[in-house]
């Protein structure tokens, strides 16, 4: 198991990154293709489940609360739409996230017994949508900076993440840009360490260093993780799955 993982296990959530041998690109797979491939992961990750949600992921910076929201019926369990993080409160409530190169972020207070996961590629990033987490987690479940343990993903590494300058821009009006985005080799490219972005938003709001949990695989360069720049067209997802034991 992963070592980032054994420290939710020990405050009592369970957590599972499916990776090279899964897919769960609907669009290319289809549904009952995707469904086998959720459950298996489900079962090789040794969910006890009662309900499974994930989203739509449009790159927005929604953030959903499943029983509040209006689902469709997906491969496995519900599916919210226009929604790239989800929260719970419930036990037994497994959460997924899809990815190739953007970063999936878990969010947990063992406290209160909330977790919320996001789907963070640039869009979402630039819209600070795992701030956005932690706010509703603060405002719906009185969840504190103090008690949230984080953990960012892998992604895409910075060598390997060439952006336009419409990227650039987005992120212009942050603060310490330097610390994840520098110019390419070429004129009007730059490179974009998407977990540098993350990080940087999780300390902005002032969350401890030592609760922060950061996994620099990256997904270009490591042979157990899909990666859409690397695979072209028909690249494949990656799954992060999340539940309150």
């Amino acid at each position: 198991m992963n070592n980032y993982f054994q420290q939710f296990e020990k405050m009592g959530l369970q957590v599972f990154l499916a990776g090279a041998k899964y897919n769960f690109r609907t669009s290319t797979m289809g549904e009952a293709a995707v469904s086998e491939q959720i459950n298996h992961a489900l079962d090789d990750g040794n969910f006890d489940f009662q309900t499974f949600y994930t989203g739509e992921q449009i790159h927005g910076g929604k953030v959903s609360y499943p029983l509040e929201e209006k689902t469709n019926s997906f491969a496995v369990g519900e599916i919210i739409p226009q929604s790239d993080g989800l929260i719970t409160d419930q036990p037994k409530q497994v959460l997924m996230v899809k990815f190739a190169d953007c970063t999936p972020i878990i969010i947990y207070d063992a406290r209160q017994k909330v977790v919320s996961i996001v789907h963070s590629g640039w869009r979402s990033t630039v819209q600070r949508i795992s701030q956005l987490a932690v706010k509703r987690m603060q405002d719906q479940f009185y969840s504190k900076k103090e008690d949230l343990l984080v953990y960012i993903g892998p992604s895409i590494d910075q060598d390997n993440y060439e952006v336009g300058e419409e990227v650039y821009q987005a992120f212009n009006e942050w603060e310490d840009q330097s610390t994840f985005i520098k110019a390419g080799v070429k004129a009007g490219k730059y490179q974009l360490s998407m977990i540098d972005a993350n990080l940087y938003l999780i300390k902005e709001l002032g969350i401890n260093e030592e609760k922060i949990m950061v996994d620099r695989r990256s997904t270009y360069l490591s042979s157990e993780l899909h990666s859409a720049r690397k695979e072209g067209k028909n690249y494949q997802l990656n799954g992060l799955f999340a539940m309150i034991k």
